[in-house]
């Protein structure tokens, strides 16, 4: 882990009205990625699956082709559909390695109490050689996507390059918004505003 603390949730992965739904709620360690200090949270929901499933076949079907992208929301939609294709490729190249990684990850996490123990420097150099892997692939991945660039996909391989890159797994509480006295808007933005 990169902050060494196994005891600082940040993320709120359920809700009041999905309490209900909930079988089962646990972290997986074992699963946790290589270079993050975030760990899987795994839900079991009581859900009729055949039924998910159909409704999910069903609106997968309605995906359209390439076209034009000429508004957002078709944007976000082939941002999501590249988005897939790239966690695919990957899958091709490493899962064996992925398989392996999880087992070294379990196996460090069961001896985190003995931090000079063999399997964490092992699971360590693993997971360094892993990034390299999954860097590589989504490295051809992309020159793959640039290389069959036209004229209406530019925008978004623009978008990819300079939109931000995420928070760096920090906390973030979002905008709090109330109204004062007098009906106007106070944004709180900063953490002695909330």
């Amino acid at each position: 882990m990169s902050s060494g603390n196994w005891t600082r949730p940040d993320n709120v992965f359920g809700s009041a009205h999905t309490l209900d739904s909930f079988i089962s709620c646990n972290t997986a360690p074992r699963r946790r990625p290589p270079c993050t200090d975030h760990v899987p949270i795994l839900s079991n929901l009581a859900l009729d699956w055949d039924k998910f499933q159909g409704s999910l076949s069903h609106h997968l079907r309605n995906f359209p082709g390439l076209r034009p992208i000429m508004m957002e929301a078709q944007f976000q939609e082939v941002a999501a559909n590249l988005n897939t294709a790239i966690k695919l490729a990957i899958q091709e190249k490493i899962p064996q390695m992925m398989k392996k990684k999880n087992k070294q990850s379990h196996l460090s996490y069961k001896f985190r109490a003995l931090p000079d123990y063999p399997i964490h420097e092992e699971h360590q150099i693993f997971c360094n050689r892993l990034m390299e892997e999954i860097c590589k692939t989504r490295q051809e991945h992309w020159i793959s996507f640039l290389e069959d660039l036209d004229q209406h996909s530019v925008y978004t391989a623009n978008r990819y390059v300079s939109s931000p890159s995420g928070d760096g797994g920090r906390t973030s509480i979002p905008v709090l918004k109330s109204k004062s006295p007098d009906n106007t808007l106070i944004e709180a933005t900063t953490n002695n505003q909330k």
